[in-house]
C-alpha cells in the first residue's frame, strides 16, 4: 500500500520558511557570541536563559492582565460603534476558549 502525500504549493512554502529560519537560528548560535547576549552576559548562559525566559513570561503576563482588567473598559468604550467587534466581544465571552 503505497503512501500518498497531497503536498500543495503553501504548504511546501511554509516548510521550506520553516526550514530556513531553523538554519538561520542554528548558524547564528554557532557563529554569533550567544554568550555575550542579554542576559547570558550578564549570568552566564544557562541562568541567563532561563533569568530571560521567566522575565519574559512574567511581562506578557502583566501586559495580559492589565489588559485583561484595566484596558478593557477604555477598549470597550471605542468599539461600541462597530457591530462586528461587539459581535466577535460577545462570542468570545460565550465561548472564549474555542475563539
Amino acid at each position: 500500500m503505497a503512501l500518498k502525500l497531497h503536498v500543495t504549493c503553501a504548504s511546501s512554502i511554509r516548510i521550506a520558511v520553516f526550514l530556513l529560519v531553523l538554519a538561520a537560528i542554528v548558524i547564528a548560535c554557532i557563529s554569533l557570541p550567544v554568550e555575550k547576549l542579554g542576559g547570558g552576559y550578564l549570568f552566564g548562559l544557562p541562568v541567563g536563559f532561563v533569568a530571560d525566559s521567566v522575565g519574559a513570561t512574567i511581562g506578557a503576563t502583566a501586559a495580559f492582565i492589565l489588559g485583561r482588567t484595566i484596558g478593557k473598559s477604555y477598549v470597550i468604550s471605542k468599539l461600541k460603534n462597530y457591530p462586528k467587534f461587539q459581535a466577535v466581544a460577545i462570542a468570545i465571552q460565550g465561548s472564549g476558549f474555542k475563539a
